[in-house]
């Protein structure tokens, strides 16, 4: 009898500590929200990016519209310009804002051309990068982007004679994509992707600093503004296997793409794989990397995003949880785009507080 009570002992030491090992370190993240931008006053048609500067001034990025917005860190609206076109000061599919140290604004396309203006808007030069397929500045000879190569997607840095300046991490392309060949018996290129288990090239920056990972790969690189490794973060943890009712989410998606060929649906269906991705973003701040993990159950819509949260010297201070992703997060706020209940698009600024240890 008293080994038997001495053995359960045992046992729940050992569960107990189990438990410890293989716990979440939590780290509390609160929210206040302080400042919501547009709903009456403006219509945005979308929300691409936003930076703020070194005065907190606020600079929101319309693709649709191709328009740029200055606000104060009130929320008035300062300035703004812009218009669909290919001549100076235009722009075609604009994907990121950036302010300089010195006021400039950069607009860089998904390709090829990176636009300069004054801190009035007034129109500066136009750089053509031949180079790079989402291209987002990070000094003025320097700008990071990815490139199709024969069997990957590779992330590199591109100066402004469009000359490769480094490389670093590449998703293979027929991963969850498949060619076949059409009528004429040209190869077809069929690309679908899930954010929950198809890898995705991620890059952030704010300020000088930024980072750069893949989602399948827990390896995050912090880089100075001159595209030089500062540090390396890393997570030891296994990846989330797809459960059987995933899968069945994941399939019914797939067989929505009405103009797609049967064979092509059932060949990507088959390459679905067991697990899922580790993290489908990320966001640099001033003191610190957010990696948003992919969610556990990917059918819950309405679930909050974990989050991990480093020190930028690569220090792992816990996991949080948020609503929704932001665009955006500087040393004091975040900025989420938000659709009120009459569709109107807004962004909002939230105040946040990291409580750490």
């Amino acid at each position: 009898m008293k080994k038997t009570g001495f053995l359960i002992r045992c046992l729940l030491i050992l569960i107990l500590v189990s438990s410890n090992l293989y716990s979440e370190k939590t780290i509390p993240l609160n929210l206040e929200k302080v400042l919501e931008i547009g709903r009456n006053d403006l219509m945005f048609f979308s929300i691409t990016s936003v930076y703020e500067d070194r005065d907190s001034n606020i600079y929101l990025l319309d693709q649709i519209a191709c328009k740029v917005y200055k606000f104060s860190p009130d929320g008035k609206l300062l300035l703004f310009f812009g218009s669909k076109g290919q001549g100076p000061g235009d722009f075609e599919r604009p994907h990121d804002i950036y302010v300089t140290d010195t006021g400039r604004i950069v607009v860089c396309e998904e390709r090829s051309f990176i636009s300069f203006f004054d801190k009035y808007g007034k129109f500066i030069k136009r750089l053509n990068v031949q180079k790079g397929l989402a291209l987002t500045y990070m000094n003025d000879d320097l700008y990071y982007g990815w490139v199709w190569g024969k069997e990957n997607r590779d992330q590199i840095l591109i100066d402004s004679q469009s000359n490769t300046a480094a490389s670093f991490f590449s998703v293979a392309i027929y991963a969850t994509s498949i060619s076949l060949p059409d009528e004429s018996g040209r190869l077809v290129l069929f690309n679908y992707s899930e954010k929950e288990y198809t890898p995705s090239l991620l890059f952030s920056r704010y300020k000088g600093r930024s980072a750069v990972g893949v989602g399948n790969h827990y390896e995050i690189l912090i880089l100075d503004k001159k595209g030089k490794v500062l540090s390396r973060i890393n997570r030891d943890i296994k990846p989330q296997r797809i459960n059987s009712r995933e899968k069945k989410y994941f399939i019914k998606k797939l067989g929505e793409m009405k103009n797609w060929p049967r064979q092509v649906i059932e060949k990507i269906e088959k390459k679905i794989p067991k697990v899922k991705t580790y993290y489908d973003k990320i966001l640099i701040s001033e003191k610190h990397l957010f990696v948003f993990r992919i969610k556990n159950d990917a059918t819950d819509e309405d679930s909050p995003f974990p989050i991990d949260v480093y020190s930028l010297e690569g220090e792992f201070l816990g996991t949080s949880q948020i609503p929704s992703k932001p665009l955006l997060i500087s040393d004091k706020f975040m900025y989420i785009s938000e659709t009120d209940e009459n569709d109107n698009l807004t962004l909002v600024k939230f105040r946040y507080h990291l409580s750490e240890k």
